[in-house]
């Protein structure tokens, strides 16, 4: 089963209570959800078929704050980070699962790297993390506030293209096409019937 399934494009690790390591397999929305501890070794292995595992939709955001704090005086060189949390703040509070992402393009804003030290550190980072890899690699952050996830895009020379933050359940870059997901549950009934 190891052999036939591999490893797909899509890892994402959850670092909470157990250590949850989640792979996609070579079928695009078939998951290898492995939990583990740190005394008894893999207590669960399964397969999970969806656009992402549950996992992540359930977890990813549990005692997230609603809002992003800006305390005290600005480090010198802050100057375009406070207006961004004050927008992702805004559209926390009036995002409904299942919205359209709002997505706040850091790549194409004037950005210090003392603005983006500052969003790091108000954003923080939260125990769910994604990489897809393809033409190039995605990396995928949960952060401390609400549905705001941190995606980066780099090139095959790991460059950083696409850097923006996105507030979404799910942002789209991890996700598995249904039509992928269907034709990858027909394929998987078929190698499940042949080893048994």
């Amino acid at each position: 089963m190891n052999q036939t399934l591999g490893e797909g494009e899509v890892s994402i690790l959850y670092a909470g209570p157990q250590v949850v390591r989640l792979q996609e397999t070579q079928l695009a929305g078939i998951w290898r959800v492995q939990i583990q501890s740190d005394t008894e070794g893999l207590l669960s292995d399964l397969l999970e078929v969806a656009d992402i595992p549950g996992l992540v939709r359930t977890t990813s955001f549990l005692g997230a704050r609603d809002q992003a704090e800006q305390r005290g005086e600005l480090p010198a060189g802050v100057f375009n980070a406070p207006s961004i949390l004050v927008e992702l703040n805004d559209k926390v509070l009036s995002y409904r699962s299942g919205d359209e992402a709002h997505v706040v393009n850091l790549t194409l804003l004037p950005q210090t790297e003392q603005d983006l030290a500052y969003l790091d550190e108000r954003l923080g980072t939260g125990p769910m993390s994604i990489l897809s890899r393809g033409y190039g690699n995605c990396r995928i952050i949960a952060t401390e506030l609400n549905r705001v996830w941190w995606v980066q895009h780099f090139n095959s020379e790991e460059k950083l293209i696409v850097n923006t933050l996105e507030v979404v359940d799910i942002p789209t870059a991890a996700l598995a096409a249904q039509e992928d997901i269907e034709d990858s549950t027909e394929r998987l009934a078929e190698i499940l019937d042949a080893l048994r």
